[in-house]
């Protein structure tokens, strides 16, 4: 085994000469520390311990199990094969690997770390379409497993316009703990009904503790898709651009904070997927910039698909900025005991003149329906426009079901009809700026 002592310590030592392909960098600081000043021994037995490979910075704390290399130069030049193997912790070096079939992630501890986010890639095969890239939860032949403690870090996954399914690039569908940190998801078919990253429900069991933390969504008809989280959902400084939902969730005790949107259909649609099991309460949304949305900005609902008859309950959504929206801004579907406070409407209501409102607050059904919004709080939000397209109302209550509500310490300027426009009976208008 090859030691490096005081004696014998060069400037930089070849893993060629020790029988494997690292090199160190060693300097008397790294090696020093023995006794009465006697400089330790190095032991550069391990590959996996090297300090500072010059290649790709790989160090002894990071504690990977094998190197995955396209090039030959580690331990697998498949994803694949090294998970087969057994191995749990992976670093991908820079380059494309194009996967011609699912990645299923079905043991516990598993992390998947790439050299950097713009030049290591996982990208679909054009000539084989798949329901997904990676399946967490779900083994290759549909038996559901779970998995916990899944982190993939720095990796583009390239979907090569070509994904074919309603699942897309990352199905998560049994697990808990999981961190989906600085990827890029890219190039999906945006024409078709696809999702980049989807959280669903396998029938008896929800996901719980999700993090999504900043990641960049190109293009797509849903950035995420959250059928029925269980308890914990983070979507945090992730960046969206173009395409449909950015973030569409059925599922409560989320976080969606701080999150650029940029020319997507819908930004933030909570509470609005059919479930059995979860109907988006306890959502915070809070510090979100959404620009150009081609239809509305935030869409807080009750359980069903867009309209239900069950009543989302104590969401937050605050100091949100939503400019040049289409059409409403934040839309409120049988809501109870929300609040929509300190958010900025900006020029919203572009697509037609007097038609759209800045918080439209209705029920479950805009023609007939049976649960309305009630007991929220309206406070200190700012709508205005300078457009030649204005809002119809800034804030407006569209039936008499939707009461009890507190709208105050709002600024409403320049809105084509009232500015606010309320019609509960024991709903408290107050101290607004209109």
């Amino acid at each position: 085994m090859a030691k490096i002592s005081k004696n014998n310590f060069p400037a930089e030592i070849s893993g060629k000469d020790l029988g494997f392909d690292y090199v160190a960098d060693v300097s008397i600081g790294a090696i020093e520390g023995g006794s009465q000043g006697t400089p330790a021994a190095l032991d550069l037995g391990q590959p996996k311990q090297i300090i500072n490979r010059t290649a790709d910075n790989v160090s002894a704390s990071r504690n990977y199990d094998a190197i995955v290399d396209i090039n030959g130069k580690g331990d697998f030049t498949d994803i694949q094969k090294a998970l087969d193997a057994g191995k749990k912790r992976l670093f991908i070096r820079n380059g494309t690997y194009e996967i011609s079939s699912t990645i299923y992630i079905v043991t516990s501890g598993i992390s998947i770390s790439g050299e950097d986010k713009f030049s290591t890639i996982i990208k679909q095969k054009t000539s084989t379409p798949l329901d997904s890239l990676i399946v967490v939860g779900r083994s290759s032949v549909g038996q559901y497993i779970q998995v916990t403690n899944f982190l993939i870090s720095n990796i583009t996954i390239d979907l090569n316009s070509n994904a074919s399914s309603l699942q897309g690039a990352l199905s998560l569908i049994y697990c808990d703990d999981v961190i989906i940190q600085n990827c890029i998801f890219s190039n999906i078919d945006a024409t078709k009904t696809n999702r980049y990253l989807t959280i669903s429900y396998n029938g008896s069991y929800l996901s719980n503790r999700i993090y999504i933390l900043s990641c960049i969504f190109d293009d797509c008809d849903y950035g995420i898709f959250i059928n029925s989280i269980g308890s914990g959902f983070w979507v945090i400084n992730n960046y969206f651009y173009g395409g449909g939902a950015s973030i569409f969730s059925s599922g409560g005790n989320c976080f969606i904070v701080n999150n650029f949107m940029n020319g997507v259909e819908e930004a933030i649609a909570v509470g609005a997927q059919s479930s059995a099991s979860a109907n988006g309460d306890l959502t915070i949304v809070d510090g979100n910039i959404i620009i150009n949305a081609t239809f509305k900005g935030i869409l807080v609902s009750g359980q069903g698909s867009f309209y239900g008859s069950d009543v989302n309950q104590n969401t937050i959504v605050a100091n949100n900025i939503i400019k040049d929206c289409a059409r409403s801004a934040i839309e409120l579907e049988s809501v109870q005991f929300c609040s929509i406070v300190n958010n900025k409407i900006i020029n919203c209501g572009k697509e037609l003149d007097n038609t759209y409102i800045g918080i439209y607050i209705t029920g479950n059904d805009d023609a007939s329906p049976t649960s309305y919004s009630t007991y929220n709080i309206i406070k200190g939000n700012s709508i205005q426009s300078s457009e030649a397209n204005k809002l119809k109302y800034g804030i407006y209550e569209t039936f008499l079901g939707c009461d009890y509500n507190i709208i105050t310490e709002n600024i409403v300027l320049n809105t084509s009809s009232t500015p606010i426009y309320i019609k509960g009976a024991n709903t408290i208008k107050a101290n607004n700026i209109e």
